[in-house]
């Protein structure tokens, strides 16, 4: 019988085609099966899904609305706040400092300029 392909990097996985959902390790309802190597990239926070209310999808068909319905539905369902939710973003990737409260004329992206000055020289 042939094998699952892994639907992250393509490869042929170690499960049968007919071996049924709830036997699989790796198979993520609604998208798929991902092999091994895939299943265990990261730890296992980085394999933490949420369920959301499938009538979500039928009454808010712009994208856009869609994905702000799923993040207010997060918020309110796992007691997070959009604030502990973002990454900080300003992040040099040099020195591991934050940018975000430097001026603009002394970045380059998001990384200090004198960083990105001494890294090149």
């Amino acid at each position: 019988m042939p094998n699952e392909i892994c639907i992250l990097c393509g490869k042929e996985t170690t499960v049968d085609m007919n071996t049924h959902v709830d036997y699989r390790t790796g198979y993520i309802e609604g998208a798929g099966q991902l092999c091994t190597s895939c299943y265990l990239k990261g730890d296992s926070s980085s394999r933490d899904m949420i369920t959301i209310p499938q009538h979500y999808i039928k009454s808010y068909p712009n994208d856009a609305e869609l994905g702000g319905k799923i993040r207010q539905f997060y918020y309110e369902n796992f007691n997070v706040t959009p604030e502990e939710s973002k990454p900080n973003q300003w992040i040099c990737e040099y020195c591991g400092g934050d940018t975000s409260e430097v001026d603009g004329d002394y970045l380059v992206n998001t990384d200090h300029l004198s960083c990105v000055l001494k890294m090149n020289v």
